[in-house]
This record gives structure tokens, sequence and C-alpha cells, in this order.
């Protein structure tokens, strides 16, 4: 992604700044941010340590967020919070709502046993394992496109998962092409969550930055098909971690 922003920039000769930030502006800048930079370290350290769950770690990252705010950058304004806390409120009942709807679509799947039907399907179209990946990618892409993340993993893990692990795909191999894939649908239309983000932080149109988003989206495409074909990608670190 990275060489990508730089390829876009250089092409259209897009303005950089040759001056080199000094070292005493860096430490500077980075005292200033360490205790937002900690912010990560708090929720996944939390988590790992058992000191609280993945529910729970939402909560402390925000009580978090918040101490910093008032005690460090002393910021406190009642009214954002409220307005945030709000908008919190509303994106949480949707989603709610979606998931569970989607958890009565789960339930359905396994009462009906559609994840043996589906594998069933899915390798009466090709026994080549290229194929069957490609088919699924194609499948958690459409997904992606139409459902919020969380959604459409409980919706597809169930059906997706089981019959490539039958025929030998490793488990963690098959949960980063589900996540990856989803990942994507976060940037394309016409839920893109992240899409509508990104627009309301640039202050522009959605459509603008669509148009911007076809090289990245090449990029995704590329980064997808590696993923898929070499599973060494994916199982590299987990393998390391169990040496």
């Amino acid at each position: 992604m990275m060489v990508g922003t730089a390829f876009v920039a250089r092409r259209r000769g897009l303005p950089r700044h040759n001056e080199r930030a000094e070292v005493n502006k860096i430490v500077s800048s980075f005292t200033d941010a360490f205790p937002a930079l900690l912010t990560p370290v708090v929720l996944l350290g939390g988590m790992f340590l058992g000191f609280f769950g993945p529910t729970e770690a939402a909560a402390v990252t925000c009580a978090y967020i918040l101490l910093v705010n008032i005690f460090w950058y002393r910021v406190f304004e009642f009214d954002y919070i409220w307005n945030a806390g709000m908008e919190t409120v509303k994106t949480t009942g949707t989603i709610i709502i979606i998931l569970a709807a989607a958890g009565l679509f789960s339930w359905v799947i396994a009462a009906e046993n559609v994840d043996s039907l589906f594998a069933s399907y899915l390798f009466s179209i090709s026994e080549n394992p290229i194929i069957v990946l490609l088919l699924v990618n194609l499948l958690l892409i459409l997904l992606g496109l139409f459902l919020e993340p969380i959604a459409a993993m409980i919706m597809s893990i169930p059906i997706v998962v089981p019959p490539l692990v039958e025929v030998g795909h490793d488990p963690v191999h098959i949960g980063v092409i589900v996540v990856f894939n989803l990942m994507v649908g976060l940037l394309t239309p016409p839920l893109g969550l992240s899409i509508f983000l990104s627009a309301d932080i640039a202050n522009t149109s959605i459509e603008k930055v669509i148009k911007e988003l076809k090289v990245y989206y090449v990029i995704l495409l590329i980064v997808l098909l590696l993923i898929t074909f070499i599973p060494t990608i994916s199982l590299l670190l987990p393998r390391l971690a169990m040496a």
C-alpha cells in the first residue's frame, strides 16, 4: 500500500517536504504522543495477560483514552463526549440488529446442514483446489460488499471453513483469507464503512474517495491472490511460534 501511495504521489507530482525534522523535534513529538501510542499496548497487553477479555477491552481502552485526554493533553469537552456516545449507540444498535439476524441465519444453516450441502456443491463444480479457493474468495468478497464484517463472518465461516479444512487446508490460512476478504469489503461500496469514514475525515465526497481507491483495489487483489495461493505467508509466524 505504501508503494502504491509513493507511485501515485510521484506520478502526479504531489508536493513533498524536503526539510527533514530535527532530532529535538522528533523527541518532543514522540514524548507528547507517547501516552496515546500506549493505547494498543494497554488494549492487547491487557487481553494477553488475562486482565480482561475482548469485550471489557473496549471499555478499558475508552477509559484510558479519556484519562489521557483529561490529565495529559488537558482536553475535556463534554459536548464532544456526549455526541461521540450518541453516535456509538446508533452504530452499535445497527450492528446488533445485523448480528441478531446473522445469528439466526447461522442457526438455520446449522439446523439445515447447509455447510455439507455447500461443500458438496462447491466440490461438484471443481475439485481443483485453485478453483475452489477462487470460488470461496468470490463468495467472501460478495458478502463483504453488503454485510458488516462480523455479521459476514458469522454467516460465512460455518459454510466455508469446514469443507476446506476437511480437504486439508490449514484453519489459520483460511482464517486469514476470510479476514482479508472482509477487510476489502470495508473499502468497497455499497456498504464500505471505511469509505464513509474516510470521506468524513477528509471532508470530501464518497465518489472522490472511491475514484482514488482504484490503484489500491488492484494492490489488494494481488495481495489477496498471494495470501490465497502461498499459504506460507499466513502460516510462517504461527509455525515459528510453535517451533
